[in-house]
């Protein structure tokens, strides 16, 4: 099946404004970033692994971030947000990674220092505000797609408003993945993605998005 690409790694779950009305969001502290429970009430058993491949869009820059929601096939639904929050002169962005599914009910970020080819260099993970604790990188493969099966036009209507989309259709064996992509979303253009165990919709995005997570280092 594919991989989820250009939302987070596989191994572990994980700004300017856009001016575009009901379209352009913002997170819970107004400003593009996560706010988090006092620290006497975070949990820490999360896994501190992640793959070291992470696969980014060319057209990525900082500020930019995206919230998506995903609904499983089971129901259960949780939130996760990427943001491109800085930048090295090698040209390795460094992304944060916030999701509500690792510890239930709190928000973990991950920050990754991910180089053009892919190769995730450095990694961070904590509660907003805080300094983060090095993540073990464990050896991975690709995550690159190829190239679609089928492609198309649709008008697909997100949390986030209406949009007019390219469709990119994968077939691999009997399952069928759907990427719906519009050039008035940042980074990743993904509206929509449909996989036979999950859908994924975008929620809110804009292009301010700041540092959350300080590295430990």
């Amino acid at each position: 099946m594919l991989a989820r690409l250009a939302f987070l790694p596989a191994v572990v779950l994980l700004g300017v404004g856009c001016g575009c009305s009901q379209k352009s969001g913002e997170n819970a502290d107004g400003d593009g970033n996560g706010v988090s429970n006092p620290p006497s009430s975070r949990p820490r058993d999360y896994s501190r692994k992640i793959d070291a491949t992470f696969s980014f869009p060319a057209e990525a820059s900082v500020g930019d971030w995206v919230e998506k929601k995903f609904t499983e096939s089971q129901g259960k639904t949780y939130v996760e947000r990427l943001a491109v929050v800085g930048k090295e002169a090698s040209g390795a962005l460094w992304i944060e990674q916030t999701d509500t599914r690792t510890v239930p009910g709190h928000e973990i970020v991950r920050r990754l220092l991910v180089q053009p080819d892919g190769r995730v260099v450095e990694g961070w993970i904590g509660y907003a505000g805080e300094k983060g604790e090095a993540l073990e990188l464990v050896p991975a493969g690709p995550t690159d797609p190829g190239e679609p099966d089928e492609v198309g036009q649709a008008k697909v209507q997100v949390p986030a408003g209406t949009f007019e989309a390219n469709v990119e259709s994968y077939v691999y064996d009997e399952d069928v993945v759907k990427i719906y992509r519009s050039p008035e979303v940042p980074y990743d253009r993904v509206v929509k993605r449909e996989e036979p165990d999950y859908i994924a919709e975008l929620t809110r995005f804009s292009k301010d998005a700041k540092p959350t997570l300080e590295p430990g280092k």
